[in-house]
């Protein structure tokens, strides 16, 4: 079955956005998604918004609309009670959040739900609709030029079958997803990844996305005040990360004798950083590093514990077994990295721990309480665990 004409309601103006003013205050369900340019800026730069409340789609213009307009209609979407329906919410969720400075009350992602109802969570919008739906949608403007006006009639096409059947799938996955009895396993998981969806830069640890364990702690002191101003660069100018220094030549700068721009040059920084920020970063790299900017540095290789492989295996059988009895997508009920990540934290030392991230495994009660017996077998006098299984148990409604 061949997706229907289109109709939809292009918001470019005063009077219609009244319209959606009033939906949004209104309506108990709205599927919404965003169309944005993000190649060159650290934040994205919105083009389209796409509401649909059920009777009508509303393609909201944010170049054509001025920024009075715009700013009435962020306030108006995050201080609604409709429920907003997102096929993969996290980009979205970080324009919104962006643009509106906080999210909407009332949030659920239909490609994360898609993974409770024996789907899978890597599918894309127009294969779940054709699954679930047997609807054939056309994704043929994904990378068009969505900052040109006037917009074409192809695009605002697409913009508008990209909301027009989510609250018919939402509905549907509801019903399948209460059959499965995974409701409130899913609840979880969507509380937890909208708690987690905006995670902000932390000046303190930033730079251990990027540190090589074969660092020295000067090396590290140099990594973090680096990190720290190109985000900082970022921030105030709104430039894309890798157009300040690229990923690939952080720990490079770090671990070598950079002098001058020559130097910086030789290393395969582009001219227009050097133009800019060679000044800044060549202070950063040859100043003498004292040691109370060690300080909160990790200086050393946090170690791994010897069982680890033998854990992760006997975790992921559970897992499994779990996802197989259920009906969920394993990639929803773990990852590899996260269970590696989990024993890493357990095992090492408490001092050591301010440098990983809470475990994800851990905040998710569900997930802890499959494996919370072999944890304690591998980890028996751990306090985070201790201190988890003391904790009065959720009662669901």
């Amino acid at each position: 079955m061949k997706e229907d004409s289109e109709e939809y309601i292009l918001v470019d103006n005063h009077e219609n956005m009244d319209l959606v003013i009033r939906s949004l205050a209104c309506k108990p369900q709205i599927a919404i998604d965003t169309e944005f340019v993000r190649i060159s800026t650290l934040h994205p730069i919105v083009a389209l918004v796409q509401l649909n409340d059920g009777e009508n789609t509303f393609l909201v213009d944010p170049i054509m609309l001025d920024k009075s307009e715009m700013d009435r209609f962020w306030r108006a979407l995050v201080e609604s009670d409709s429920l907003f329906i997102f096929f993969a919410m996290h980009e979205d969720l970080d324009l919104i959040n962006f643009y509106a400075e906080k999210l909407p009350k009332n949030i659920v992602d239909l490609q994360w739900m898609a993974g409770f109802v024996g789907s899978s969570v890597k599918l894309g919008l127009a294969a779940v609709i054709k699954n679930f739906l047997d609807i054939t949608i056309l994704k043929d403007q994904t990378t068009s030029i969505w900052m040109q006006r006037p917009l074409t009639h192809d695009q605002l096409r697409y913009g508008a079958v990209d909301v027009k059947y989510l609250i018919q799938l939402y509905e549907l996955m509801k019903q399948k997803i209460d059959e499965l009895s995974n409701t409130d396993l899913f609840n979880q998981d969507l509380k937890l990844q909208i708690e987690h969806a905006i995670v902000p830069f932390d000046p303190r640890l930033g730079y251990l996305k990027y540190h090589a364990d074969s660092m020295t702690a000067a090396e590290r002191a140099k990594l973090r005040e680096i990190v720290n101003f190109r985000q900082k660069i970022a921030e105030n100018e709104n430039v894309c990360l890798k157009f300040i220094v690229p990923n690939r030549l952080l720990v490079p700068l770090c671990q070598k004798t950079i002098k001058n721009v020559i130097s910086l040059q030789k290393m395969g920084l582009h001219w227009k950083s050097i133009r800019d920020y060679s000044k800044d970063l060549l202070n950063i790299l040859n100043r003498k590093y004292t040691q109370a900017d060690f300080d909160g540095i990790l200086d050393h290789q946090i170690p791994v514990p010897e069982f680890r492989s033998e854990l992760a295996e006997k975790i992921a059988e559970v897992f499994k077994k779990f996802s197989r009895e259920r009906n969920i997508d394993c990639v929803v009920t773990f990852s590899q990295k996260r269970v590696l990540e989990l024993i890493i934290y357990l095992g090492a030392p408490e001092a050591d721990r301010e440098y990983l991230e809470y475990p994800l495994i851990l905040c998710s009660k569900w997930r802890y309480d499959l494996i919370k017996d072999l944890l304690q077998e591998y980890f028996p006098d751990e306090p985070v665990l201790q201190k988890l299984n003391q904790q009065e148990p959720e009662i669901s409604e």
